[in-house]
């Protein structure tokens, strides 16, 4: 439930950096970049998974369920909830960009808790 993110939340800064790195002009535009996207990535994903993952998690386990497609799902739906639901506190409404995002976002993070857990269907 912590290192999911954290390896999810440094594999996205990479890509951001990668991506700053190819589009800003200087180096402070690009590390400035960054770090924002850091700051986002390694604040969000943690806060995420102990609160919606938490609850995702011990519902699936309440169930018994150790099936992928599960995990996925109950991932994808998390995050699909989390980004309405912060929509919708934020007075932005659910604008359905940010919900397919986070819910893809969702929806890696509960593989990774799942594959760093090794759960596996028995």
């Amino acid at each position: 439930m912590i290192a999911a993110p954290l390896v999810l939340a440094a594999v996205l800064t990479m890509l951001a950096f990668l991506a700053a790195g190819s589009t800003e002009t200087t180096e402070a535009e690009t590390m400035e970049v960054t770090k924002d996207a850091a700051m986002w990535f390694f604040g969000g994903l943690p806060a995420f998974t102990l609160t919606f993952g938490l609850a995702g998690v011990a519902v699936l386990c309440a169930l018994g369920q150790c099936e992928g497609w599960a995990w996925f799902l109950t991932g994808a739906v998390t995050g699909a909830l989390a980004a309405a639901g912060l929509g919708l506190l934020t007075n932005r409404g659910i604008v359905p960009t940010h919900v397919l995002a986070v819910a893809v976002l969702g929806l890696i993070l509960f593989a990774l808790i799942r594959w760093i857990a090794g759960v596996r269907r028995y």
